[in-house]
């Protein structure tokens, strides 16, 4: 997918992006331009290559405002102008969301009154989300209940190979994403794993805590391939947000579709991916037509939930169930796991003893 922004070219031949490494750098870059239309138009390129590269929300199509072709607005029935937005994306799923910029040249706190205009795009569109690189936000936001946010924090965690990634898209090579190579360790692990699964339904694995044990479970999934589902569980929503974070830098989703399940946030504004907390939004998933593995990542609150939305479904192809940040689940908990969501393979990773 080729940049869509009508000034992409004009902005790749300044310099603007040239080897940039890390947010901070391209902000001041951004912020030293004298017009704000090209301060705005510089951090909506931007923003257009995020959602493109990072596979944010499994963006495959994007659109900046104006530039909406009209055979996509008859093939998807989208709205030549959005109220309030400033671009549409199209995910994996097929749903279309809308999308807001708000840049702060100094990362200042949002002035009264700007919430008004996000509160106009909720009105009009599931789920909006806010691209911002600011971080502070004024009473008015907190009003917000629904929707959710890109903020400063977040553009903060991009690395070099991100900025990598995004020139590459500018330069029109596409949106690869570079992905670690399988580390001796995991080999070995999967290759243990396999051998235990083919005499049983259910493997407990010894895994490092924290990143290498989330990092090896995604190994697992990427192994997978074919129509699959995946339930990933987690004991606290703090994990399941550093899971996701965790695996986004790791790979793109081109062959995997993540659904997020998770209670309501008090402030939504503070997640950077869309979830659910329905079953209806579990039954779309589950029955969207996809090739790929589709993979379910949520609280071990949500069991309830998911058992009520997947009846009716085949059982999901396997379960992985992590403690807190890699700690053992204990064997009462894994019980009442095995029995309430069935599954027809189980990995329940076990930390080293400490």
């Amino acid at each position: 997918m080729l940049p869509r922004h009508p000034k992409a070219k004009s902005f790749v031949e300044s310099g603007l992006f040239q080897d940039v490494t890390r947010f901070a750098e391209l902000e001041s870059r951004i912020r030293a331009l004298e017009d704000p239309t090209e301060r705005q138009a510089a951090f909506a390129l931007f923003a257009e290559g995020v959602l493109t590269t990072r596979a944010i929300h499994r963006a495959v199509e994007v659109w900046p405002t104006g530039v909406v072709p009209l055979d996509a607005r008859r093939r998807l029935g989208l709205p030549e102008t959005l109220p309030g937005a400033d671009g549409l994306f199209r995910s994996l799923e097929g749903e279309i969301h809308a999308y807001q910029l708000l840049f702060r040249p100094e990362r200042e706190k949002t002035a009264p009154g700007e919430s008004d205009r996000f509160a106009q795009l909720l009105a009009v569109s599931a789920q909006p989300l806010l691209f911002t690189n600011g971080d502070a936000f004024s009473n008015g936001w907190k009003k917000i209940k629904s929707g959710h946010a890109v903020r400063g924090v977040d553009l903060d965690r991009l690395d070099g190979r991100a900025f990598q990634a995004i020139r590459r898209w500018l330069q029109g090579a596409g949106t690869t994403v570079e992905r670690p190579a399988t580390t001796p360790l995991h080999t070995w692990a999967l290759e243990q794993l396999q051998i235990r699964m083919q005499s049983s339904d259910q493997a407990s694995l010894l895994l490092p805590p924290g990143a290498e044990g989330e990092l090896l479970a995604l190994r697992l999934i990427q192994r997978l391939g074919g129509r699959r589902v995946v339930v990933v569980l987690t004991t606290h929503p703090e994990q399941l947000v550093h899971t996701i974070r965790h695996w986004r830098q790791q790979a793109g989703w081109g062959d995997l579709a993540a659904l997020q399940v998770a209670e309501e946030p008090a402030n939504p504004l503070e997640i950077d991916f869309p979830l659910t907390h329905h079953p209806d939004g579990v039954r779309r998933f589950l029955a969207w037509h996809h090739t790929g593995v589709r993979v379910i990542l949520a609280t071990r609150a949500m069991i309830p939930l998911l058992t009520r939305a997947m009846m009716g479904f085949p059982q999901a192809d396997y379960l992985i169930g992590f403690g807190t940040f890699g700690d053992p689940l204990p064997a009462a908990r894994r019980l009442n796991l095995q029995s309430i969501l069935p599954a027809q393979r189980r990995v329940i990773p076990d930390a080293p003893p400490r």
